[in-house]
């Protein structure tokens, strides 16, 4: 079951770090024995003192604090302090992801010109980023508030996917998953104190291991698949579950996002209009929402964290289609498009019937309504 706080009037204009309580940062490494990369700290005050104000403990991936700054709607300007085009394009390709989910844009501007977010490739060391938005006075224009490290160099989609999507997610707010009230990881201490043995065992309970405090975190039900979350080996937890490392946004992080930064809220979707990712059909307990995404009609539930069902036609579309995807009302019928093509989701018998809306309801069916009157109820499949 989901559990979330209320968000918090904190009243807090900017956080400098991304990763701990204190002045620091955070670096990817490789893990021990592992192709891949772990998200850890470096604790050793790589980040300019000018940023060392009003620190707070880190809290969980799935989370984020009112006190980030940044507005629904929002354009949040970035620009790179150095590294090539080569770079920039791989990290301006990769971030925007987060915009599909979040109502916010990315606008990437000159060096000259002032920036929220302000990206080093080459200056400094690992992987970090700052939390939310900061004054951006001149001095603080020449200083970055992420370094993501030369992605092009040894390119790997994986890994560079993994550090960019990930620093992107602290940069809007979100902090490390593992550390979410309702993580279910079987810490072996001792093995955990000797895999992060470059930190002090303090810092590993405080960093990586200890919990955090349920009534100060808005946070959706753990999520070992979340972008945020740690690599962690098999060999340092009691019952041999680990977490492999991720390159994708999780279900659950595209989900908490969007509420985070929502669109308008959309109840109902009369004929002429179009159901799509962004523009979303909700119930109105805020519940339930229904959209298209990935050639399917999906429905997710807010309250339980999970995707509830989803409509998914038998009609494959060919590469030379548009990509283009969205639900449509077309007389008695309810119509899923990839481009031009349409699949049909469902049709009333009687060709007469014309369907004047839907809504969602509050469990999570589709109504059909007709002169006023709810006609039928559609429930999604499992």
């Amino acid at each position: 079951m989901i559990k979330k706080s209320l968000f918090l009037a904190a009243i807090i204009s900017q956080l400098t770090i991304s990763c701990s309580s204190d002045d620091h940062s955070e670096t990817t490494e490789q893990p021990l024995n592992e192709e891949m990369y772990l998200c850890s700290f470096d604790l050793r005050n790589q980040i300019p003192d000018v940023h060392a104000q009003n620190n707070k403990t880190a809290k969980s991936g799935s989370t984020i604090e009112s006190w980030t700054g940044w507005k629904t709607g929002q354009t949040i300007r970035i620009k790179f302090l150095d590294g090539d085009v080569t770079d920039h394009d791989i990290v301006k390709r990769i971030a925007v992801e987060w915009t599909k989910y979040a109502n916010l844009k990315f606008e990437f501007v000159p060096a000259t010109e002032n920036a929220d977010i302000r990206i080093a490739i080459i200056q400094g060391a690992g992987a970090w980023s700052y939390m939310g938005k900061y004054t951006n006075t001149p001095q603080q224009q020449k200083l970055p508030t992420m370094r993501l490290g030369q992605v092009s160099k040894s390119f790997n989609e994986e890994a560079a996917r993994r550090t960019i999507l990930h620093e992107f997610g602290h940069a809007l707010g979100l902090y490390h998953e593992m550390k979410n009230p309702t993580s279910t990881i079987a810490w072996n201490r001792a093995k955990a104190y000797k895999y992060f043995d470059q930190y002090s065992q303090e810092e590993v309970d405080r960093q990586i291991i200890e919990k955090t405090d349920i009534n100060r975190t808005n946070y959706s039900k753990y999520d070992p698949l979340s972008i945020m979350h740690y690599y962690i080996p098999s060999s340092i937890t009691l019952d041999g579950i680990g977490v492999t490392a991720q390159n994708d946004l999780s279900e659950i992080d595209k989900r908490f996002i969007e509420k985070q930064y929502p669109r308008d809220l959309k109840l109902s979707l009369y004929p002429g209009e179009r159901l799509d990712r962004n523009n979303k059909l909700s119930s109105p307990n805020d519940n339930y929402s229904l959209f298209v995404e990935v050639n399917k009609l999906k429905l997710y539930n807010y309250k339980d964290c999970k995707q509830e069902g989803e409509f998914l036609a038998n009609i494959k579309f060919n590469n030379f289609t548009s990509t283009k995807e969205y639900l449509e009302i077309i007389g008695n019928k309810l119509l899923l498009y990839k481009g031009s093509v349409p699949r049909t989701l469902f049709e009333h018998p009687n060709p007469l019937f014309k369907i004047d809306y839907i809504t969602l309801s509050d469990s999570g069916k589709i109504n059909l309504i007709s002169q006023g009157i709810l006609q039928s109820s559609i429930e999604m499949p499992k």
